[in-house]
């Protein structure tokens, strides 16, 4: 018995449309070829102060809620949220600390991670050393680790 294996399936997108209607019948109007006669339809939100005026676009900013306060963000601070968040899979050394600080339950299931260097004889050098000197010296690194691209970065 044989079967096809497939790698990736690509779904096509939802387009949505909305059916005309004739204003004096009201009936669902068609075209030339008797089809049903549609239009795209789009999303529009509009956002009121409270005289119930419309607020232009140039006036308004991105927000995220913290609590029940709303904490306004500028296109500068996006920009720069997505620059430290975005990029290559990375893990960054931001410092080290005592073992005795860190919970033994933590360390049972073993490390959360471990680099081996990839295919530089040089970066496997530099983390066997770093290993090294951290067991002799009975610390730990404390690092920020992205797994994937753009990736939501941990810190452990």
């Amino acid at each position: 018995k044989l079967s096809k294996l497939t790698d990736k399936m690509n779904l096509p997108t939802t387009i949505k449309e909305a059916y005309q209607f004739g204003n004096v019948t009201g009936e669902k109007l068609r075209d030339g070829n008797g089809e049903l006669m549609t239009t795209p339809t789009r999303t529009l939100t509009e956002h009121f102060d409270d005289d119930d005026n419309t607020i232009q676009l140039d006036k308004r900013t991105d927000a995220y809620s913290y609590g029940s306060d709303l904490i306004p963000v500028g296109k500068m601070d996006m920009l720069g949220i997505n620059a430290a968040f975005s990029g290559p899979e990375s893990i960054e050394v931001i410092g080290y600390i005592d073992r005795s600080v860190v919970l033994s339950s933590s360390l049972l299931m073993g490390p959360a991670y471990a680099y081996t260097g990839g295919d530089s004889k040089k970066s496997r050098t530099a983390i066997a050393a770093l290993s090294q000197a951290l067991e002799e010296t009975e610390k730990v690194a404390f690092c920020r680790f992205v797994k994937m691209k753009n990736g939501d970065p941990r810190i452990g």
